[in-house]
């Protein structure tokens, strides 16, 4: 689901800073069941400021979540995740997917 080495878009990534916090940075990734989701906090916010995309490189707290949203009625699971992260190049390849200039020279030289 997520772990270190992870990467993820800084498209739609949030930023602010709070009293209690500090500078953050917070997406959202959607868990395996609807209604799920997971919090991710970047706590070097900084890092990401003109990436297109950021790796996650070390996870500090993971923190279960009970959640009313008010607008459908329902408690749903959520999870806060702090992580610090680095930005990092990406393209897209022939499959969907991402890959960083080093995984293109990894599989360029059979590493």
């Amino acid at each position: 689901m997520l772990k270190k080495g992870d990467i993820y878009p800084t498209y739609g990534v949030k930023f602010g800073v709070s009293h209690k916090h500090g500078p953050w940075a917070m997406t959202s990734v959607i868990g395996s069941t609807p209604g799920n989701y997971i919090s991710l906090f970047v706590k070097n916010p900084e890092a990401l400021k003109g990436a297109e995309a950021f790796r996650v490189i070390d996870i500090v707290t993971v923190e279960p979540k009970q959640r009313f949203k008010k607008d459908i009625g329902k408690w749903y699971q959520t999870v806060n995740v702090e992580c610090y992260a680095e930005p990092v190049e990406v393209r897209a390849d022939g499959d969907g997917g991402v890959k960083t200039p080093e995984e293109d020279v990894a599989a360029l030289f059979g590493l």
